[in-house]
């Protein structure tokens, strides 16, 4: 199982040496992950939501679908193989170098505040997060990178050049 080496992971895709376990652990690690970051955002405050929020929602769900299309061309389409297990063996490894980078710009991001504000010497305040259209804007906006560095290596395994030409039709004599 590959953590961090896409380009190994890649290989391993390309010969399609990349066994039913694998996938199965990969499929399994992420719902794992998943699960845990679902707990923790149950955690967080809650607070009402209005019509705005739901819009957000339904714009989120739109753009996650023509993502997962997009993903789905640039594994060739129906005349693709195995993109489940290629999507979430990719995913995984694209999603741990994302959270690894995420984390290390937070802890850069507050160095950078203490070092220009102080350290704060009272409580810190509670913790509340509330949808904004910007803040949707940036989630969407960090998501699109993820799923563009996700499609470029699905493209790279499967040899498909471009997204939108239809390359599965045959050409009539």
């Amino acid at each position: 199982m590959y953590f961090w080496n896409i380009e190994g992971l890649k290989d391993h895709i390309k010969e399609g040496s990349l066994t039913e376990k694998s996938r199965m652990l990969y499929f399994l690690v992420m719902l794992l992950m998943m699960a845990a970051m679902n707990q923790f955002a149950s955690s967080l405050p809650v607070y009402s939501k209005t019509s705005r929020d739901y819009a957000l929602m339904a714009f989120g769900l739109a753009w996650l679908v023509a993502a997962l299309y997009l993903a789905y061309r640039a594994n060739n389409g129906n005349g693709g193989s195995d993109f489940l297990g290629r999507y979430m063996s990719i995913s995984f490894v694209v999603g741990n170098r994302v959270i690894v980078w995420t984390i290390i710009l937070y802890f850069a991001y507050l160095i950078g505040e203490m070092i220009v504000f102080g350290i704060p010497e009272d409580e810190p305040p509670e913790l509340v997060i509330k949808p904004s259209v910007t803040a949707s804007l940036k989630v969407m906006a960090w998501n699109s990178f993820i799923m563009w560095r996700i499609i470029v290596h699905l493209k790279d395994v499967s040899g498909v050049t471009s997204l939108f030409k239809n390359t599965n039709q045959k050409v009539a004599p």
